[in-house]
């Protein structure tokens, strides 16, 4: 099969959309047509797209913070094992609210900034001629409108995760949207990267498997890091 070529998208009048305007022509058409209307924006740079995982993952905190408090204090507890701190429950369920708050719009900004670094890194190995600017926006346009559905599709498992008769019911319906969002953000990605990179399809997605499998060794590394350190200090029986 013949690899798809890429388009170079030359417009002579610049588009002036609001985000919501770009997020929905992206969403409901995930073509790499959408992405190469991005790219003629008046305003198509990075900043802009930090901008908008900012405010989502903003969103995404106080929503968390306020509606889900005992969650984010069991993680929290695990994570920085707050019981070492002196305080009541309410003043603990406080301190991982504003620790969830903070770090949730820091996190996005840098799941963004490395997610399209790396893209754009990898791509350069089918000798890509696009700009990192150039994905980083377009990947915003995915990135900011995931959060927000991944927390909607979160919330009703969250709410009635505790009661038994729904919830292995809820868990196959929330699995099945999420892979099925996991899929389709895939897709958009690819897509993205397609305009941004000026790359065929199959370079495209041999750049997202690529920085999958970076992931993966980064995260086995990582994760002997921990285990082996912990297995040597066992003493033998």
């Amino acid at each position: 099969m013949a690899e798809t070529q890429p388009v170079n998208y030359l417009s002579e009048t610049m588009l002036d959309r609001k985000w919501h305007e770009i997020w929905l022509d992206v969403w409901l058409h995930p073509g790499e047509a959408s992405f190469g209307n991005m790219l003629t924006e008046r305003n198509h740079s990075p900043g802009r797209a930090i901008l908008w995982v900012t405010v989502t993952s903003l969103i995404f905190g106080v929503v968390g913070s306020l509606f889900f408090p005992s969650m984010y204090l069991d993680l929290f507890t695990q994570l920085f094992n707050l019981n070492l701190f002196a305080g009541t429950r309410d003043f603990k369920l406080w301190l991982s609210g504003v620790c969830f708050l903070v770090s949730s719009p820091i996190l996005g900004i840098l799941s963004l900034v490395l997610s399209s670094g790396a893209y754009h890194l990898a791509s350069r190995l089918f000798k890509s001629r696009g700009a990192w600017s150039n994905l980083a926006f377009c990947m915003g346009a995915v990135h900011a409108p995931f959060t927000i559905i991944s927390g909607l599709i979160s919330i009703p498992r969250i709410i009635f995760g505790n009661d038994q008769s729904t919830i292995s019911l809820l868990n196959c319906i929330f699995s099945l949207l999420s892979l099925t969002v996991f899929i389709y953000t895939i897709v958009l990605f690819t897509n993205a990267i397609r305009a941004a990179e000026k790359v065929g399809t199959g370079q495209a997605v041999l750049t997202i498997f690529i920085v999958l499998l970076v992931q993966i060794f980064l995260g086995i590394c990582f994760g002997l890091l921990i285990v082996l350190p912990v297995i040597s200090s066992t003493p033998y029986r």
